[in-house]
C-alpha cells in the first residue's frame, strides 16, 4: 500500500499532463465547438486517449514496483520476496540472486504481454483484423 501511495502522485501528474496536451488537439477543439458537454469531452475524448499511455506505463513500471517492494521490506523488516533478495545479496548467494532476477524479468514480461492483450480491448483503433 505504501508503494502504491508513493507512486500515485506521479501517475496523477502524468495523467494531468496528458490531459492538458490533449486539450489543444483538433478533435477536442472541434468537439468543444460542436457544443458537447464538458463531461463528455473529458470522458469520451480526453480520458479515452490519455489512458492508453498510462496503462502501458503502469505495466512498464512493474520492475520498479518490485524494487520498491525490496526497499519497503528491508526498512520494515517484513519477510517477503524483497527481503529474501536482500538476504541473498548479503550472503552472496549467486544462485538465489539469479533466480530472483529471472522471476522479476518474467513478471515484467507477463505484465507487458497482458497489457498488449488488454489494449485492443480498450481501444478499437489498435485492433488488427486479418479477415
Amino acid at each position: 500500500m505504501s508503494i502504491i501511495l508513493a507512486t500515485a502522485g506521479f501517475w496523477t501528474v502524468t495523467m494531468r499532463g496528458l490531459m492538458v496536451n490533449l486539450q489543444g488537439e483538433d478533435y477536442m477543439v472541434f468537439a468543444n465547438a460542436k457544443g458537447l458537454k464538458s463531461r463528455r469531452l473529458f470522458l469520451r475524448y480526453g480520458m479515452r486517449n490519455a489512458i492508453l499511455p498510462q496503462i502501458t506505463g503502469v505495466a512498464a513500471s512493474v520492475g520498479s514496483l518490485l524494487s520498491g517492494v525490496l526497499l519497503v521490506e528491508i526498512v520494515f523488516d517484513y519477510p517477503g520476496i524483497g527481503f529474501l533478495f536482500w538476504q541473498s545479496i548479503r550472503q552472496r548467494d549467486i544462485t538465489m540472486m539469479t533466480g530472483m532476477t529471472f522471476v522479476i524479468i518474467v513478471l515484467l514480461a507477463v505484465a507487458m504481454f497482458l497489457i498488449d492483450l488488454l489494449l485492443p480491448l480498450l481501444d478499437r483503433r489498435i485492433r488488427t483484423d486479418d479477415t
